[in-house]
């Protein structure tokens, strides 16, 4: 069993280049963080109560999260790790009703149809790159392009992802 992860970790180290003594090489040392999230789902109408079969339905998602980023060069690659609750233990119907209390916004009738309580996890890549004068010449001054591809797969939510930004401006920070 032992041999059967070999290579797989081998692939691992290599990929967020790690030597083979767990420390980050050169310049490339990672960043990493802890976060708390919520997220709140609901259908358009907010103050019915019946279920609403062919609308979003009701759910909340409250998790902890963890996430890696590590910059070499004009490329940043960032891993992140979501796990906590779907369901009432996720707080959503307290929070949306609080709030909408303190906005004097109306409040959510239909809580009751929520999704049941039950655990729930994601984990994403993300990959950007900057380009710029410096590494193409087909740029002109003072102009950034930094395409991005990922993916995140989980019980929550499974996609994939594209997209990207143009920058013009002089001084732009990373």
């Amino acid at each position: 069993l032992t041999e059967a992860f070999k290579e797989p970790t081998r692939w691992l180290l290599d990929r967020f280049n790690i030597d083979r003594n767990f420390s980050f090489k050169q310049g490339e040392e990672p960043h990493f963080g802890v976060f708390l999230g919520q997220n709140l789902y609901t259908p358009r109408q907010i103050s019915t109560v019946a279920p609403q079969p062919l609308d979003r339905p009701w759910a909340a998602w409250l998790y902890l999260g963890v996430v890696g980023q590590r910059e070499r060069g004009n490329r940043l690659d960032s891993a992140e790790i979501d796990v906590g609750m779907i369901g009432p233990a996720a707080l959503g119907e307290f929070t949306q009703t609080e709030w909408h209390k303190l906005i004097g916004s109306p409040r959510p009738m239909g809580w009751d149809n929520q999704i049941r309580n039950e655990a729930a996890f994601v984990a994403t890549y993300l990959q950007k790159r900057r380009f710029d004068r410096d590494n193409s010449a087909l740029l002109p001054r003072n102009v950034e392009v930094i395409p991005h591809f990922g993916a995140s797969v989980g019980t929550v939510m499974t996609l994939a992802r594209a997209g990207g930004i143009i920058r013009f401006g002089r001084n732009m920070s990373d």
